[in-house]
């Protein structure tokens, strides 16, 4: 809240810092209305690059843990003895997807995981058997 109060007391962007000011300033010799212009042309290429590449990606929703407590009830509803320890996170079509695969070569058991709503896909196999 001050930082905000101070940026619009001294004229500075907002997304641009006192410290980042004082810097540019002191190194560089800068005047206060130079510093300020390159504050400006800082924000103005941020925002450009923000219109450009869209909002921020978000991470993931569900942890590891919490994946594997599903993957586990998955196996389990399936009445199959087996593990699926290797967990990867993939990113289809603008959503994370939670792989879930046994840790053998070949062939093996998968699940996948929407990330979003946390709904399982079918236990299925994979690989040469």
């Amino acid at each position: 809240m001050i930082a905000a109060w101070g940026r619009q007391l001294v004229g500075l962007p907002r997304g641009f810092s006192f410290a980042t000011h004082a810097v540019l300033r002191a190194v560089l010799g800068l005047s206060a209305s130079a510093a300020e212009a390159i504050g400006e042309r800082q924000g103005v290429l941020r925002s450009f690059y923000r219109l450009l590449l869209g909002p921020p990606v978000q991470g993931p929703r569900l942890s590891q843990e919490q994946v594997r407590a599903l993957v586990a009830e998955a196996v389990r509803a399936v009445q199959i003895d087996v593990t699926l320890g290797v967990l990867t996170m993939r990113r289809l079509d603008g959503r994370f997807t939670w792989i879930a695969k046994t840790a053998t070569k070949g062939s093996g058991l998968q699940v996948a995981v929407d990330d979003a709503t946390g709904t399982l896909g079918p236990v299925e196999r994979w690989g040469i058997r």
